[in-house]
C-alpha cells in the first residue's frame, strides 16, 4: 500500500513499539489484575522474541561500533563541518584512515586498517574527518564502513543561515549490509524488537552483494520519520548508486517483534563524472589550458571552448499507479551542469583578445541557455513499467532521449552561431548574437527548442 504501513497480522497493536520507550504489557497485565499465568506468558514471549533477535544479530555487535559527532552541532551551509568518530575497539587495530565520499545527502566515510598483529585488549579511538560546508540546506546521512562493514550511522540537518536546530529522531537512519543475495536486515534506531529488511538489485537484475546501505524512513515533511505510523517513504542509499525513496512498504508484528519490509529495491548506477573542469560563469584565458591541435594556425577560428551538458540524478522516486495499473518511477533530484574540460579549450598563442574571449564566453551562455531548457525537461519526465525495474529503465532510457535532442540543437545553435559571426570576426553579427543570447539566457523558452 502507499503512504501508510501495511496490516498487522496481531489481534493488537503494540503502540509501545511506536514511541519513544516501551513499556511490558505484563507489567500492565499486573497492574489491571490479570493472573501470573498470563504474566509468565507475555515475559515468555518477549524472551522468546529477545532470544530470536540475538540469533539473527549476534554477530553485528563483535564487530565494533562507532559514535559520530557532528560539530558544530546544528550546522548551517555557511559552516565547515567536521565529523568526529569515536569508541572502543575489540583489539588494537582501531579504525584509521579516514576517507569521506559526498553523494548528494549521502555521507559515507570510509576507514582501514591493514594491521596484520592485533592486541586483543580493548582500545579506545578517535578521529577528525573534515566535510568542509554543505551548500545545499536538508537532511545528510552518514554511514561509517570499516573495512566493507558498517560500524555506525547519523543522520543530520544543514539548515539555511546562521542558526539551525535538529529534532530528536528515534528512527535511523538504519545502516545495514547485504549478504551475498542482495539482502539486508538492520535494527530500527533503538527499538530492540523491531527491523527492517529487503533486497537491493540493480537494473539488470543481479544482487547488490557485500555492501553497506543506509535505510531512513521519512515522514510527509521529508524528515527522518519518529514513527512507524508517521513514515510515508523509505529512503534507500548505497555508495555508487542514486538513493531510491520507496513508497510501498509492509509491515507485520509477530511475537513482539515487528518487521518493516521494502521488498525487492531496484537501484540505478551513477553516471561518472569528469574529474576537473568548471561550471558555467565567466571565464579567462588562463582556464584554457589545452595545446592547439597540429595545423590549427590555418584554420579559421583561432580558439576552441571544449564544453558539454551533463546530468547527474540525485535522487529518485518509485511508486505503483493503482489507477494505470503500472510502476511509476521520477528523478525528484536530479542536476544538469553546463561543463568546461580546461584540457580540451585551447588559444593560439598571440590571439587572447577581449573580443575573442568574449566570443568564446558567448559559446559557454548558449551551452547555459540549453542546460536550463533540458533541466526543465528532465525534471517533468516519468518513467512506467510492469515491473519497479521496468519504470526506472524506461525512465533512464526517457533520460537519455530528451538529452540527446536538447545536445543536438545546442550543437545546432552552436555551429549557426560559428558561421553567423565567423567565429567572432564579425563584429556587427556578433553584437547582433549578442543580444540574442543574453535574451535566451532571460528567458530560454525563447531560444529554439529541439
Amino acid at each position: 500500500m502507499r503512504g501508510r504501513m501495511g496490516v498487522l497480522v496481531t489481534r493488537r497493536r503494540y503502540s509501545m513499539l511506536m514511541r519513544s520507550g516501551w513499556r511490558v504489557e505484563s507489567l500492565w497485565a499486573v497492574r489491571h489484575g490479570y493472573s501470573w499465568l498470563s504474566l509468565l506468558s507475555a515475559v515468555s514471549s518477549l524472551l522468546l522474541a529477545a532470544g530470536l533477535l540475538a540469533v539473527r544479530l549476534g554477530g553485528v555487535a563483535q564487530l565494533g561500533t562507532a559514535e559520530i559527532q557532528v560539530l558544530p552541532p546544528h550546522p548551517t551551509t555557511e559552516d565547515s563541518i567536521v565529523l568526529v568518530l569515536s569508541g572502543t575497539w575489540k583489539d588494537s587495530c582501531v579504525p584509521q584512515a579516514p576517507e569521506a565520499m559526498i553523494l548528494g545527502s549521502q555521507i559515507t566515510v570510509t576507514t582501514s586498517n591493514p594491521g596484520e598483529i592485533c592486541l586483543m585488549v580493548l582500545t579506545p579511538w578517535q578521529l577528525a574527518v573534515p566535510i568542509g560546508t554543505l551548500s545545499s540546506p536538508g537532511w545528510y546521512s552518514v554511514v561509517v564502513v570499516h573495512n566493507g562493514q558498517p560500524i555506525g550511522g547519523i543522520e543530520f540537518e544543514v539548515r539555511t543561515g546562521k542558526e539551525g536546530s535538529s529534532p530528536p529522531a528515534m528512527f535511523g537512519p538504519i545502516v545495514g549490509l547485504t549478504d551475498d543475495e542482495g539482502r539486508f536486515t538492520a535494527l530500527l534506531g533503538p527499538l530492540v524488537t523491531a527491523y527492517l529488511s529487503g533486497r537491493l538489485l540493480d537494473l539488470d537484475g543481479e544482487p547488490i552483494a557485500r555492501q553497506s546501505v543506509v535505510v531512513s524512513p521519512k515522514d510527509a515533511h521529508g524528515r527522518i520519520s519518529s514513527s512507524v505510523d508517521g513514515t510515508v517513504s523509505i529512503e534507500v542509499a548505497v555508495p555508487g548508486y542514486v538513493p531510491v525513496e520507496v513508497t510501498e512498504f509492509t509491515h507485520f508484528t509477530l511475537l513482539f517483534v515487528t518487521t518493516v519490509s521494502v521488498g525487492d529495491v531496484h537501484l540505478c548506477r551513477v553516471p561518472d563524472q569528469e574529474e576537473s573542469g568548471a561550471l558555467w560563469r565567466v571565464i579567462t584565458w588562463d582556464e584554457f589550458e589545452g595545446t592547439p591541435p597540429e595545423g590549427a594556425d590555418k584554420e579559421p577560428e583561432a580558439a576552441r571552448i571544449a564544453i558539454f551538458l551533463k546530468h547527474a540524478p540525485k535522487r529518485v522516486q518509485v511508486w505503483y499507479d493503482k489507477a494505470a495499473r503500472k510502476w511509476k518511477a521520477k528523478y525528484t533530484k536530479i542536476e544538469v551542469t553546463n561543463f568546461m574540460d580546461k584540457f580540451q579549450s585551447w588559444v593560439l598563442p598571440g590571439h587572447k583578445t577581449a573580443a575573442l574571449l568574449n566570443h568564446e564566453q558567448k559559446h559557454f551562455d548558449l551551452n547555459e541557455v540549453y542546460r536550463q531548457l533540458l533541466q526543465e525537461a528532465l525534471e517533468k519526465l516519468e518513467g512506467e513499467g510492469d515491473t519497479q525495474r521496468d519504470a526506472l529503465k524506461d525512465l533512464n532510457k526517457k533520460v537519455a532521449e530528451t538529452t540527446a535532442k536538447f545536445e543536438a540543437e545546442a550543437k545546432k545553435q552552436q555551429e549557426r552561431y560559428d558561421t553567423e559571426t565567423d567565429h567572432g570576426r564579425n563584429a556587427e553579427r556578433q553584437a547582433e548574437w549578442d543580444k540574442r543570447i543574453t535574451g535566451w539566457l532571460a528567458n530560454p523558452s525563447t531560444a529554439p527548442q529541439p
